[in-house]
């Protein structure tokens, strides 16, 4: 009995960890995301004012 509550601790432990993980994980790709979007419009409005 002692052993499956240890076990299933730390499968929970796990879980939990790798639910923080994938959610940081998620947030760097949306941070660095909007990062690109904001570097490739001020690209553009540089090439458009270059242009004219």
């Amino acid at each position: 009995m002692r052993r499956n509550k240890k076990m299933s601790q730390s499968i929970l432990e796990y879980a939990t960890l790798l639910l923080i993980i994938s959610a940081a994980v998620s947030a760097l790709v949306i941070y660095i995301q909007r990062g690109m979007r904001v570097r490739v419009r001020h690209l553009n409005q540089e090439l458009n004012d270059a242009i004219r």
